[in-house]
């Protein structure tokens, strides 16, 4: 067993931190802000850097009140061998073929079927849903990606284009 010191406890919640940090510090300086009705490039980095401070921040002070009321152990238990998840290839497969099929997909057959497939495939890994599931999920999430990103934000990508000639 390993004693629950500084780092144990806090060097997630500290990383976050850090991480946030530096990404509000690079894109602040280096891209351009916009304004609230025009977003310049450097907009969501900067939002997302806050978004990722705060929550190192809270988590961080939430560790050191929980550790000071004595509400958390006194030592970190390290699971065992046998419980510890060991790593699965089919997952990582199917994972790395949804990614591949959504970026071949979304060039040539565009949004929706690129997102339809790639739900449709990571939905198959457990096998813990019904065929009927799966594509109702896939469909929901193909409907709300086009309204999310092709109606709502406006973003200029095809929801479903015809490869097969004009």
């Amino acid at each position: 067993m390993e004693e629950a010191g500084f780092g144990s406890r806090y060097w997630p919640s500290v990383l976050i931190l850090g991480v946030g940090l530096s990404v509000v510090t690079y894109a602040y300086m280096t891209l351009r802000m916009g304004s609230i009705s025009r977003p310049g490039p450097g907009a969501f980095p900067v939002v997302l850097g806050l978004f990722m401070t705060a929550t190192g921040v809270v988590s961080t002070l939430t560790i050191a009140w929980k550790s000071r009321a004595g509400e958390l152990p006194a030592r970190v238990v390290q699971p065992d061998e046998e419980e510890q998840e060991r790593f699965d290839l089919k997952v990582a497969l199917f994972v790395i073929l949804a990614l591949g099929v959504f970026a071949l997909f979304v060039e040539n057959l565009g949004l929706a079927p690129a997102i339809f497939a790639q739900i449709f495939i990571t939905a198959s890994i457990g096998n813990k849903l019904s065929w009927t599931a799966r594509l109702l999920l896939a469909a929901g999430a193909a409907a709300a990606a086009t309204l999310m990103f092709a109606v709502l934000l406006s973003v200029p990508v095809p929801i479903v284009k015809w490869p097969f000639g004009r």
